[in-house]
């Protein structure tokens, strides 16, 4: 096979150019690495911060807690004087009355709780979301540290040699 001179030129260009271009190491994206890397390192709530969130959603359920008690509470209370689909004739008694009204009160205080929880709920979520303390940046330099080593000794023993090598960080 024979090549032509403008190939053989071309392939020597190229060969120069190769070999006078010295050697680096790149990252994936063929930046030049840097002396040192910036990272983001996230940043921790304070002990009161922390109270505060913690405090809200657990008043939250107490409070979601006592209203669906009272709503149970109302459920059966108003179940009781319940005449539809039973036509049992009954009449309307003050110990009925009493549970009627019962009813209507426990309806109120599941109202309040169930609201009181909803408020402390979105309480702890604005809570979280201005108590958010961010990051800031870290720059990470090369390390200090001397680069590992592979130490490796070799003994020449007879008919033959032995190797050996261990890793130290």
């Amino acid at each position: 096979m024979r090549m032509s001179p403008s190939l053989i030129g071309a392939l020597a260009l190229a060969v120069a150019l190769a070999a006078s271009r010295p050697a680096r190491a790149d990252d994936y994206f063929g930046a030049h690495p840097a002396d040192t890397v910036t990272v983001r390192q996230a940043n921790h709530r304070t002990t009161g911060q922390r109270a505060l969130i913690g405090g809200l959603l657990g008043g939250a359920l107490v409070a979601a807690g006592t209203g669906l008690y009272f709503h149970l509470q109302s459920r059966d209370a108003s179940n009781e004087v319940s005449v539809v689909g039973d036509f049992t004739s009954l009449t309307w008694t003050p110990q009925r009355q009493d549970t009627y009204d019962r009813a209507l009160g426990d309806r109120t205080l599941a109202i309040v709780g169930y609201s009181v929880g909803g408020a402390l709920l979105v309480g702890s979520a604005v809570a979280l979301i201005l108590t958010n303390p961010g990051s800031k940046a870290v720059e990470v330099g090369p390390s200090k540290a001397p680069p590992p080593t592979v130490p490796v000794s070799f003994r020449l023993l007879p008919g033959g040699a032995y190797a050996e090598a261990g890793w130290r960080w």
